[in-house]
Protein backbone atom coordinates (compact mmCIF):
# COMPACT_ATOMS: atom_id res chain seq x y z
CA UNK A 1 0.00 0.00 0.00
CA UNK A 2 1.10 3.24 -1.21
CA UNK A 3 0.65 6.42 1.54
CA UNK A 4 1.08 9.87 0.39
CA UNK A 5 2.62 12.40 2.62
CA UNK A 6 3.53 16.15 1.66
CA UNK A 7 5.18 19.14 3.69
CA UNK A 8 2.15 21.30 3.98
CA UNK A 9 -0.42 18.63 6.60
CA UNK A 10 2.01 16.01 7.67
CA UNK A 11 4.62 16.73 10.36
CA UNK A 12 5.90 13.32 10.70
CA UNK A 13 8.74 13.69 7.34
CA UNK A 14 8.09 17.13 6.50
CA UNK A 15 11.53 18.13 7.48
CA UNK A 16 12.53 15.56 4.45
CA UNK A 17 10.73 17.58 1.93
CA UNK A 18 13.53 19.92 1.55
CA UNK A 19 16.93 21.69 3.01
CA UNK A 20 16.95 23.22 6.24
CA UNK A 21 18.67 26.20 7.16
CA UNK A 22 21.92 24.14 8.82
CA UNK A 23 22.04 21.87 5.67
CA UNK A 24 22.24 24.57 3.36
CA UNK A 25 24.88 26.59 5.36
CA UNK A 26 26.87 23.00 4.84
CA UNK A 27 26.56 23.46 1.36
CA UNK A 28 27.06 27.21 0.96
CA UNK A 29 30.60 26.25 2.98
CA UNK A 30 31.20 23.71 0.22
CA UNK A 31 29.94 26.15 -2.54
CA UNK A 32 32.53 28.71 -0.87
CA UNK A 33 35.55 26.96 -0.95
CA UNK A 34 35.34 24.47 -4.19
CA UNK A 35 34.40 27.63 -6.24
CA UNK A 36 36.84 30.06 -7.88
CA UNK A 37 34.97 33.02 -7.55
CA UNK A 38 31.65 32.77 -5.65
CA UNK A 39 29.03 35.06 -6.72
CA UNK A 40 26.01 34.28 -4.26
CA UNK A 41 25.85 35.15 -0.75
CA UNK A 42 24.48 33.32 1.93
CA UNK A 43 21.69 35.77 2.39
CA UNK A 44 21.13 36.50 -1.22
CA UNK A 45 20.38 32.17 -0.95
CA UNK A 46 17.73 33.03 1.69
CA UNK A 47 15.78 35.80 -0.32
CA UNK A 48 15.64 33.79 -3.40
CA UNK A 49 15.13 30.25 -2.26
CA UNK A 50 13.42 29.73 1.68
CA UNK A 51 9.49 29.83 -0.10
CA UNK A 52 9.00 26.63 2.12
CA UNK A 53 7.15 26.28 5.47
CA UNK A 54 6.34 22.74 6.83
CA UNK A 55 3.38 21.71 8.70
CA UNK A 56 5.82 21.40 11.62
CA UNK A 57 6.74 25.20 11.11
CA UNK A 58 10.44 24.83 10.12
CA UNK A 59 11.55 26.89 6.81
CA UNK A 60 12.82 24.27 4.05
CA UNK A 61 14.52 25.11 0.81
CA UNK A 62 14.02 23.74 -2.31
CA UNK A 63 16.82 21.22 -2.93
CA UNK A 64 16.86 22.03 -7.07
CA UNK A 65 17.02 25.48 -6.89
CA UNK A 66 19.87 24.93 -4.30
CA UNK A 67 21.89 22.58 -5.90
CA UNK A 68 21.44 24.56 -9.16
CA UNK A 69 22.04 28.42 -8.08
CA UNK A 70 25.34 26.30 -6.45
CA UNK A 71 26.38 24.47 -9.24
CA UNK A 72 25.90 27.24 -11.64
CA UNK A 73 27.04 29.91 -9.57
CA UNK A 74 24.10 31.98 -9.94
CA UNK A 75 20.51 32.71 -8.72
CA UNK A 76 17.71 32.12 -10.92
CA UNK A 77 13.96 30.66 -11.01
CA UNK A 78 15.33 27.20 -11.31
CA UNK A 79 11.41 26.18 -10.51
CA UNK A 80 10.14 26.92 -13.56
CA UNK A 81 11.68 24.69 -16.21
CA UNK A 82 9.07 22.27 -13.62
CA UNK A 83 5.91 23.37 -14.58
CA UNK A 84 4.49 24.66 -17.68
CA UNK A 85 4.01 28.32 -17.64
CA UNK A 86 0.35 28.30 -19.89
CA UNK A 87 -1.81 27.42 -16.71
CA UNK A 88 0.13 29.44 -14.34
CA UNK A 89 -0.55 32.41 -16.87
CA UNK A 90 -4.00 31.36 -17.60
CA UNK A 91 -5.34 31.99 -13.90
CA UNK A 92 -3.46 35.73 -14.01
CA UNK A 93 -5.04 36.61 -16.91
CA UNK A 94 -8.19 35.74 -16.11
CA UNK A 95 -7.87 37.03 -12.68
CA UNK A 96 -9.32 33.44 -11.41
CA UNK A 97 -10.46 33.80 -8.32
CA UNK A 98 -8.54 37.43 -7.94
CA UNK A 99 -5.14 35.88 -8.15
CA UNK A 100 -3.50 38.40 -10.17
CA UNK A 101 -5.25 40.73 -7.28
CA UNK A 102 -2.93 38.29 -4.53
CA UNK A 103 -0.14 38.77 -6.68
CA UNK A 104 0.27 42.26 -6.42
CA UNK A 105 -0.36 42.22 -2.69
CA UNK A 106 2.48 40.02 -2.52
CA UNK A 107 4.69 41.87 -4.72
CA UNK A 108 4.00 45.41 -2.75
CA UNK A 109 5.14 42.94 0.16
CA UNK A 110 1.72 42.51 1.34
CA UNK A 111 0.85 39.07 3.13
CA UNK A 112 -2.67 37.20 1.93
CA UNK A 113 -3.94 34.28 3.80
CA UNK A 114 -5.21 31.08 2.13
CA UNK A 115 -5.91 27.21 2.83
CA UNK A 116 -3.74 24.64 2.34
CA UNK A 117 -5.61 21.23 1.00
CA UNK A 118 -4.86 18.56 -0.66
CA UNK A 119 -5.67 19.36 -4.22
CA UNK A 120 -3.78 19.90 -7.07
CA UNK A 121 -4.95 22.61 -9.85
CA UNK A 122 -4.33 21.60 -12.93
CA UNK A 123 -5.68 21.96 -16.64
CA UNK A 124 -7.65 25.11 -15.62
CA UNK A 125 -9.73 23.67 -13.24
CA UNK A 126 -9.52 25.92 -10.46
CA UNK A 127 -12.30 26.80 -8.84
CA UNK A 128 -11.79 28.35 -5.34
CA UNK A 129 -8.23 30.54 -4.99
CA UNK A 130 -7.34 28.64 -1.74
CA UNK A 131 -6.64 25.66 -3.78
CA UNK A 132 -3.39 27.46 -4.92
CA UNK A 133 -0.47 27.63 -3.11
CA UNK A 134 1.78 30.93 -3.61
CA UNK A 135 5.12 30.96 -3.09
CA UNK A 136 5.72 33.33 -0.02
CA UNK A 137 2.22 33.16 0.99
CA UNK A 138 2.69 31.13 4.24
CA UNK A 139 5.04 32.43 6.98
CA UNK A 140 6.51 30.07 10.06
Amino acid sequence: MFVEYNMMTAERFSEYFGFTNSEVDRLFSIYQKRTQTPRISREDVADWYDGYCTAAGNRIYNPRSIVCAFTDNQLRSYWTSSSPYDEIFYYIRNNVEAVRDDLILLIAGEGIKAGIQDYAAVSKNLKKRGRIVLCRTYYC
